[in-house]
């Protein structure tokens, strides 16, 4: 069964539903904010792309949290409002201070060079961590940790 349910708690008018399609974009949306990973996007490399990259930084957080908050658990909307949290917080310093801004700049380059093996090595992790649930273990992390190979 599909439930929608207004977000009173932002005074919004739009109902997001609590489907798997909604689920999958805001999926996409947590999976933006991060520097590696299938669906993460590289370090802007000059001010045009810096500021889109915090304009685009706000969007995606506004789409994990609104979908969080009308359609997550009690679990689900705490870890994600810490994960929200860590990401606002780099996001105000990085895309509000100018030094901070030139230093993820000037980093930029080098950074977007191992992003591509680096979310590969990701990649893998997460599956053989996925695949350490069915472990019966409570060393889950580091059983999975002994299959990747990056």
């Amino acid at each position: 069964m599909v439930s929608s349910l207004t977000n009173s708690n932002h005074n919004r008018n739009h109902e997001i539903k609590c489907d798997e399609e909604n689920r999958i974009k805001a999926d996409v949306c947590a999976e933006k904010l991060w520097f590696v990973g299938r669906k993460s996007r590289k370090y802007p490399q000059n001010e045009v792309q810096m500021q889109k990259y915090c304009k685009q930084t706000t969007n995606f957080i506004k789409c994990v949290k609104d979908y969080t908050d009308q359609c997550g658990k009690e679990v689900q909307r705490q870890l994600s409002n810490v994960m929200l949290y860590s990401v606002k917080v780099n996001q105000k310093s990085y895309c509000n201070k100018a030094a901070k801004r030139d230093e993820m700049i000037l980093m930029s380059r080098c950074a977007n060079s191992i992003r591509d093996e680096s979310s590969a090595c990701m990649d893998t992790f997460l599956t053989d961590l996925g695949k350490s649930n069915e472990m019966e273990t409570k060393y889950k992390i580091p059983e999975a940790c002994w299959y990747v190979n990056c």
